[in-house]
């Protein structure tokens, strides 16, 4: 470690040195207004550098680190938020309008330009001060719909006989293969999640449009509309195409425009004097289905319990890690490898504060591993909770003899076939399967009220595999608060702060999956290391903690 006055003689000759550059920078032309253009998958963090590749796209850390630098730069009058085809879920919605406001409040007017624009891209743009759009598609302000199929009468008619038990009423992963209709809980669990969304959806039309609630509601069932009919609704501020918006910003001589990533890299950059060197805040991302051994990208994310424990334990054994947030994105998945990474986030917090930031959907195993956690901050759009177990099996044997193929079963113990999709269970394996099953929703139950520190049967009564937005589930005591990631990195800076006011620095971290050849490291993610993930999923005889949620649109 370099000593004060060494340190002092860097300080000094690095900054001297970058004195021509920055000079350069402070001279040039500043812009009048900055564009940022959310489309797609929007992150909450940016992407990892890797070999060869620069991360790219906008982030809700970008667009929170873009309003500290707005802060006291009164050189530019706003951002101009070029919004078009979301794909993300209502929870980094919230993150979205979240980091909007924190531009506003740095003294800057943000103005939404959209392009037929749907319920998302509303919602993120109607937390600005101006909302735009151009006359290229409807204004397709619909209210809010969620659609599913029911498989098991088409399965049974192919001869196919799902054998699938369930713990929890609610536990609705199951009758995508067994039922051929909507049951009464889970149809009570997503109206539920319904209404309370499209009463934030009318609450942010309301509140951005300065009108009263129910003539917000009135816009939502008249939808959708043309941009000139949304416009004369008070829905919009203006209707021209995007070339036009620079324009209208500098009242009729076009305002000086620039990318907002670019304002960002054009700042002057100095390099401070650390007098002493800062610990940091971990944020670790695990996000897809969960899944034994390494997990995979492709062919759709899934979090290995293997690389997910790597990561961890590099964690708790890295000194200058002062605290770790967890952000978790995950639908559940095997429980036996949930429970394994469950274990590792149990030795992390016995060394550091560990806070858990849940993204659009963290609902049973994605809610499982982050149960001992210090803190768990959710978004009020977050889908969490979903205690529950789900278990079994898809029968092939009447299909099989359909199609006239035949079946040798030899076995060495009496469960030793419970697994085989060539034929059905009897009735003492069923009972097996349910004594199985209640052990692994019992453990579940446990877990959670130790480390929720609640009483078991409050636990089981919020269990049941139901789902519940952030916002409820903070008044049930699965969260204790509602916020962004950013709020969840302040309070692990709280918790890990030594002296007042001691600062840290952020880093990301993500498990990284392990490949054991030359092809498949020069591949990335492959086929097979996909086909591995999901075949030992498998082998552990389909005992879940998942949940299968549609889609909100």
């Amino acid at each position: 470690m370099l000593t004060l006055p060494l340190r002092l003689l860097v300080f000094i000759v690095v900054n001297f040195l970058l004195l021509p550059i920055n000079l350069r920078r402070w001279l040039r032309r500043r812009p009048e207004w900055l564009t940022v253009k959310l489309e797609g998958h929007v992150a909450e963090r940016p992407a990892r550098r890797r070999f060869l590749r620069r991360s790219r796209g906008v982030s809700v850390a970008s667009l929170n680190e873009l309003a500290r630098r707005l802060v006291g730069d009164r050189r530019v009058r706003g951002v101009v938020l070029e919004i078009e085809s979301l794909d993300v879920g209502w929870a980094r919605l919230d993150s979205l309008r979240a980091a909007v406001s924190a531009i506003r409040r740095s003294g800057h007017r943000v103005v939404a330009h959209l392009s037929s624009p749907g319920n998302r891209e509303l919602y993120v743009a109607l937390a600005c001060d101006e909302v735009l759009c151009d006359e290229s598609g409807p204004v397709s302000l619909v209210g809010l719909m969620l659609e599913r199929g029911f498989y098991g009468e088409a399965l049974r008619r192919l001869g196919i006989d799902p054998e699938i038990d369930r713990i929890g009423a609610y536990k609705s992963f199951a009758e995508t293969f067994t039922h051929g209709e909507m049951s009464a809980e889970n149809r009570a669990a997503l109206d539920a999640i319904l209404d309370a969304l499209s009463e934030r959806l009318i609450a942010a039309i309301a509140e951005g449009r300065k009108l009263d609630p129910a003539r917000a509601r009135e816009l939502v069932d008249g939808g959708p509309y043309l941009a000139s009919q949304a416009r004369a609704a008070g829905l919009l501020d203006g209707v021209l195409y995007r070339d036009e918006v620079p324009a209208r910003l500098g009242g009729g001589k076009p305002a000086r425009m620039l990318e907002a990533d670019r304002y960002l890299a054009s700042r002057p950059r100095w390099i401070g004097l650390a007098l002493r060197r800062r610990r940091t805040i971990a944020v670790l991302t695990l996000e897809g289905a969960i899944v034994p051994g390494e997990g995979t990208s492709f062919p759709q994310q899934a979090l290995g319990a293997d690389a997910a424990g790597r990561a961890l334990g590099d964690l708790r054994e890295d000194g200058s890690v002062a605290a770790v947030v967890l952000h978790v994105d995950s639908r559940g998945g095997s429980s036996a490898a949930s429970d394994r990474i469950w274990r590792d986030v149990v030795r992390l917090g016995e060394k550091k504060p560990v806070i858990a930031f849940l993204g659009d959907v963290a609902a049973s195993g994605g809610y499982y591993i982050v149960a001992p956690c210090a803190l768990i901050v959710a978004q009020p759009s977050t889908l969490t909770g979903s205690i529950g177990v789900v278990a079994g099996k898809l029968s092939l044997e009447r299909l099989l003899a359909r199609l006239g193929v035949g079946t040798t079963v030899l076995t060495r113990g009496r469960a030793a076939a419970m697994g085989s999709f060539r034929r059905g269970f009897d009735e003492e394996e069923r009972s097996r399967l349910r004594a199985e099953i209640a052990g692994v929703y019992g453990q579940f139950v446990d877990k959670v009220a130790a480390g929720r520190k609640l009483g078991r049967e409050a636990v089981d009564a919020v269990g049941q595999g139901r789902v519940w937005l952030g916002e409820a589930a903070a008044t049930r005591g699965l969260v204790d608060r509602t916020g962004s990631l950013a709020d969840a990195i302040a309070v692990a800076e709280e918790r890990a702060r030594r002296r007042p006011r001691e600062r840290f620095v952020t880093r990301d971290a993500a498990p990284r999956p392990r490949r054991t050849s030359l092809l498949r490291s020069l591949a990335g993610a492959t086929v097979w290391d996909a086909l591995g993930s999901w075949r030992a999923l498998a082998r552990e005889r389909v005992v879940l903690f998942a949940v299968d949620l549609p889609d909100v649109h």
